[in-house]
């Protein structure tokens, strides 16, 4: 296998693991509140505030954080650890709905 093909393999595995088995991002990203926003602002732990108010009105929110959702969920356990805000929720809240917390034996 020549790097090229090793290259294409690669792009072709994430794109899959992004977007599906089309390969191609989900309709509903074009009305996206956050098409033209600056992408680190979801990742900048000082920078949730101005995130959140993105996301607050998209007429999208639901269905980004149900993609995010999936996606987390098909990612290994032990790699699994939610990062910036997405879909209205915050890295906390993803990964507290991934893994509840236990309930206390009374």
């Amino acid at each position: 296998m020549n790097n090229r093909h090793a290259l294409y393999a690669g792009h072709k595995t994430l794109m899959m693991a992004l977007f599906g088995p089309t390969g191609r991002p989900a309709g509903w990203r074009t009305e996206a509140a956050c098409v033209d926003t600056d992408p680190e602002m979801f990742e900048d732990q000082h920078r949730i505030g101005e995130a959140a108010q993105v996301c607050h009105g998209c007429p999208v929110r639901d269905l980004c954080a149900t993609d995010q959702l999936d996606w987390e969920k098909l990612t290994s356990p032990r790699r699994r650890f939610p990062s910036g805000y997405v879909g209205g929720l915050t890295a906390t809240a993803r990964h507290a709905i991934h893994c509840p917390p236990m309930a206390e034996a009374a």
